[in-house]
């Protein structure tokens, strides 16, 4: 089992990228307080994305500073987002959005603590 958790480890590759906050009016539809949260190495390319998704525009309501490892940073978002998460399967969260960017905080804290000065958390 070690070397199986070895193997995975060295054949990981970080992916650099942001964790995001999205809002659009037509999630109201679903609460007052419902926002999506990803990750993306390109946030306007993905921001794009939605334009065509929905009748008016998204907006951008929280960013983070780009992570070396946007998937493990989106990932430990979602944990301490997990009592908000709408579905299981999918990005959208229904809480304030100060529980969302204390969330962010706590990423941002994780990554900081956690790596040692020679490893890199943002580019």
């Amino acid at each position: 089992m070690l070397k199986l958790l070895n193997d995975v480890i060295n054949y990981y590759t970080p992916s650099p990228g942001y964790i995001y906050t999205l809002h659009n009016e037509i999630f109201k539809f679903y609460g007052e307080h419902v926002y999506k949260c990803g990750n993306s190495s390109d946030v306007d390319k993905r921001l794009n994305n939605y334009t065509t998704s929905y009748p008016k525009p998204s907006k951008i309501v929280m960013l983070s500073e780009i992570f070396y490892d946007k998937n493990f940073a989106e990932t430990l978002l979602f944990y301490y987002l997990k009592d908000y998460k709408m579905e299981l399967d999918r990005e959208f969260f229904n809480c304030d959005i100060n529980i969302i960017q204390d969330a962010f905080y706590k990423v941002n804290e994780f990554f900081i603590n956690s790596f040692s000065e020679n490893t890199p958390v943002f580019l």
